[in-house]
């Protein structure tokens, strides 16, 4: 049966919605910045890749404590790549140099943050408790 109380696949998907609810937020206060004249527009690039692996090593973080663990965590960084490259041909003709780098940081730490999940393993060493006969 499942350690957690929430199933292994819904965990997954919390942690897109725990992913892109980030990268949203960050999104609209990078723009503020740059609309308030706080940030130019030029050196909004950096900001915005590392903003985009912040929040995919926070969903992928949550996603890799389920029970798939490291599975969890790499599922979820593919759901949300996948996610970005819809997004990016939907919207542009195909994938640019900056779109690869964003793409690159995500993969990158997503793939951290599953290393850095639960491990799934033997499980935890029982204690030794010495029977005594009386």
């Amino acid at each position: 049966m499942s350690r957690s109380a929430v199933s292994p696949w819904r965990r997954i998907l919390l942690g897109v919605a725990i992913t892109l609810a980030v990268e949203l937020v960050g999104i609209l206060l990078l723009s503020a910045l740059v609309q308030r004249g706080a940030l130019e527009e030029g050196r909004a690039f950096i900001p915005l890749v590392l903003l985009a692996a912040i929040a995919a090593f926070c969903g992928g973080r949550f996603a890799a404590g389920s029970d798939l663990s490291t599975g969890g965590g790499l599922l979820h960084t593919a759901v949300f790549v996948v996610i970005l490259l819809l997004a990016s041909l939907s919207a542009f003709d195909g994938v640019s140099p900056q779109g690869g780098a964003i793409l690159a940081a995500v993969l990158l730490s997503g793939f951290l943050a599953a290393m850095t999940g639960k491990r799934r393993g033997k499980g935890r060493r029982k204690k030794f408790v010495k029977m005594t006969k009386k």
